[in-house]
This record gives structure tokens, sequence and C-alpha cells, in this order.
């Protein structure tokens, strides 16, 4: 018997397949911090759990960045069961910093065939609980099991984990774990540019591949991998005569590894005496750790880390979820409003700053479009992405008539990505009703609010006060 409590029964995956219909794809549904309802539209989108646990078949699920990006928080965190269905997309609002999910309660995404991408989760006792995943894959996620919550990546039949952090706080647990407790049955896992941390001091392991039962199999490959344990880093095992455990690792950076009654393949390319070292407890890459550029190049790691920066921006892939962005010269793809950009990328020595705005005066093209310039700074990690909006600086009556109501008045919004140590041209086009009171009124008092983030993913929000004037009139011939 396996020293670690069994992950997920097996009597999940039947009970998942049995809840899915064959309904079909159906259109998106939408989730905010603050939803409610059944709609579950972009105009109105629902909670969290609404939409994840009544996604059709083959829908997506996507989940609103809205004010913070945080769905339910450490004091209050969400308390029913997240379930979605078979074939379901849970992801992250593209654009957008990964949204949280805080829980207490548990994360059971088994129904089989079910994505999640750009996503954080924080599971809390004394119900919460870690992803646990049937036949399905997790790209750009952040799971984090606190307390006494279990382990913290469950991945069961034929699932793959990428760019992600999986880190469990929990005593005698695992943060990447694969357990087949049912006969017969066979678990093939995949884990590739994932970093993975049991930090309890006396008891736990960074992965496990663990075949329980008799005739059951388990081959977990681990390729990209940071792992770290006070018991094991990575560990495989069997439970039983006739049970049969695998574990591949390839690039990888472990120091301890247990095999019991199980096969352990080292395939290459492995670091297993030397330390990674991180520049925040988000487990970004310090310069000079050897985990840079010391990964397997291949086109399975995905184009992007957990950050959204391209892989392989030194010489090679880096180990694990992060890769480091070096402060040299580099050169960026198309922002919004600026061209490409060659620039100095420099590694910070502290956490991402607001935006540097300023008062001031804006004329407005004969297109009703208002050009903003956003400065990122230097100092930024990557690209320094999120959304500048306008609205009136008071209550004002768009319809230029006495007894129309006065409100504050929403006039657009636009994404940018910019990078570091420029200045970006974004363009917000105002609506119709507000450019035509504009040009009644030849001048408009307004906030301009940018909320931006870069690749630690921690968002800022600054203001400054415009002026929008209207452009001048064409002149008669």
């Amino acid at each position: 018997m396996t020293r670690f409590a069994s992950a997920l029964a097996a009597s999940l995956a039947a009970a998942g397949f049995a809840l899915a219909t064959a309904a079909g794809a159906g259109a998106a549904t939408y989730a905010s911090p603050t939803g409610s309802g059944t709609d579950c539209s972009t105009a109105s989108p629902c909670s969290v759990w609404e939409a994840v646990n009544n996604s059709v078949g083959g829908s997506p699920v996507v989940l609103l960045f809205g004010a913070d990006g945080q769905y339910g928080s450490a004091g209050i965190p969400i308390t029913t069961d997240l379930k979605p269905k078979l074939n379901v997309t849970v992801e992250g609002e593209a654009g957008r910093p990964r949204p949280t999910i805080h829980t207490g309660a548990g994360l059971d995404f088994s129904a089989g065939g079910i994505h999640v991408n750009h996503v954080g989760f924080v599971a809390y006792d004394p119900l919460g609980s870690g992803l646990g995943l049937l036949d399905g894959s997790a790209n750009d996620v952040f799971v984090h099991a606190t307390g006494n919550t279990g382990s913290a990546c469950m991945l069961n039949g034929t699932s793959t984990i990428t760019n992600s952090v999986c880190q469990t706080d929990s005593n005698n647990y695992v943060a990447l774990y694969t357990n087949n407790s049912s006969s017969g049955t066979t678990d093939n896992v995949t884990a590739r540019n994932v970093t993975l941390y049991a930090t309890s001091p006396t008891k736990g392991a960074g992965a496990i591949a663990d075949a329980e039962k008799p005739t059951s199999v388990v081959h977990m490959t681990l390729v990209n991998v940071i792992a770290r344990g006070a018991d094991a880093d990575i560990e495989v095992e069997t439970g039983d005569t006739g049970a049969v455990a695998t574990l591949d690792v390839t690039h990888s950076n472990y120091r301890k590894a247990v095999v019991s009654a199980a096969t352990l393949n080292d395939n290459g390319g492995n670091q297993t005496t030397v330390d990674p070292t991180f520049s925040d407890a988000s487990y970004h890459q310090a310069s000079g750790s050897p985990t840079i550029d010391a990964g397997l190049n291949d086109p399975a790691n995905g184009a992007t880390d957990f950050d959204g920066d391209m892989r392989s921006l030194g010489s090679g892939t880096d180990i694990g979820a992060d890769e480091f962005v070096p402060p040299t010269m580099a050169t960026t793809g198309d922002a919004t409003g600026v061209g490409q950009t060659t620039g100095p990328l420099t590694q910070p020595s502290a956490g991402f700053s607001a935006l540097i705005l300023r008062n001031r005066t804006v004329t407005v093209g004969r297109n009703g479009i208002v050009t903003l310039n956003v400065p990122c700074p230097a100092t930024a990690l990557g690209n320094c992405a999120g959304t500048a909006s306008l609205k009136t600086a008071g209550k004002v009556a768009l319809k230029v008539v006495a007894a129309k109501k006065k409100k504050v008045v929403k006039l657009g919004s636009k994404r940018f990505s910019i990078p570091p140590g420029t200045t970006g041209k974004v363009k917000i086009k105002l609506s119709r009703k507000a450019f035509k009171y504009l040009k009644a009124k030849r001048k408009l008092k307004a906030i301009e609010t940018v909320v931006a983030h870069d690749s630690r993913n921690v968002s800022k929000t600054s203001r400054a006060k415009l002026t929008l004037k209207a452009p001048k009139a064409k002149k008669k011939r």
C-alpha cells in the first residue's frame, strides 16, 4: 500500500463519463468575479460555479478578469465544488493576467476531455482540494494546495500538463501525483516545463508515479521539470504484485529519486547535483539559475511559458514553468501602435510598478479616435499588457437635451501589449454618441484608466485626467 492517500477513486472515471451527454458543442459561457444569474454572457456574466458546472459538453468557459481577477478570496473562498462536464474547456480571459479561483471545495475535472488554460487555483482548509484531471490537459495553470488540502495536481488516464506550477504545502502529500488504484487500467501522464514543489519540511514529494493494484499500470513522463520534496523529488513505485510503474525523466532538475519495485529511466540531460534559483515566490528564475537554457527543445513544450513569454529566449528552452527573460537586447513583435522595436529588457530589482500617466489635453481625430501615449517602464519583465479605457470625468447627458438624465459615461477601451522601455500609441474609438456630443461641446473632461501587468502577472492601475478636444472643422472651399 502506498504511503500517500489515493488521489482519485476509480469510480470517478465512470461517474465522469456518465454525466456527459451527446449534446454537442455550444456557445461559450462567461463568468466574472462578481457575476450572478444564469445568462453567462459577456454583457451579463454569471458566477464561476454556474458557468463551469452547467456548461454544455464541448463548450468553452471563459473566466473574465474583471476588476482584480480574484474569484473568492482567502477569507471567503468558494464553497461549491467545480465539476465541468465532458470535453469542456475552462480558460482565463485572453490578454489579461491569469485569474485565480480561491476554493474551499473540490476541483473535480475528471469527467474526461477537459482542458484548463491560463487559470490559477488556491485550495484552502478544511474541504478544499487540488486539481483532479482525467484524460485531459492543463496549460498555464498555477495550483497551490495550502494547509492540509492534499496533493496539488492529480492526473490520471491519458493527461498532460505544460508550462505550469503545482505546489502543495500539505504534510505527506505530492505536488504532481498519479495513483492508479484500479486493476487492469493504465495511466499515461506527461508533464512538460512544469515546476513541482512540496514545501513541507518533513514529508512530501515533487512527483510520484504509483501503480497500487495488481495489473494496474502507470507511465509518467517528465520533460524540463523542476521537482522538489522532503521525502523525494521524484518517485516511482508499485503497491502490489503484478502492478507496473515506469517513470521517464528527461532534461529535468531534481536531486533525490526513489524507486520501489518499479522502473526509473534517466533519458539524459538531467540536473541532479544543482539547485534552481528563483527571484520570487512564484518560481520565476533568477539570473544565473542552472535551469536556464538547459531544457529540451520540442514543439510539444508549447510556444510560451506560464507568463506568456516566448520559449527559448536564450540558446535553448529553460527547465521549469518560467522562461527567463534575459537582460539583453531583444527584438519584439508588433504591439498596439508600436512597430517592431529593439530595446533593453532589464531584470528588475522590485516588482512591477504602475505606469506613469500625465494629465493632458488630447485632440480627437476626425474619425473619432483618441490616441493615448502609454509608456511601459524599462524595468518591466516582458511586455506591459493590459487595457486602457476612457470615461467621462463627471456626469453628462450624451443627448443634448435638458430632460436627458446625466450619468458618467464609458467612452471606450482598448487592449495593448507594449515592449519595455517604449511608449505605445493606444487608439480608442469613441462611440458615435460620444463623438457627436464632443463635437457639439468642443471639449470634454475625461478620465484615462490603464490596468497593466508584465510577465509577473501582478496588475497595477494608473489614472490621469484628460481634456478631449474636438477636431477642427473642415474649412469650406
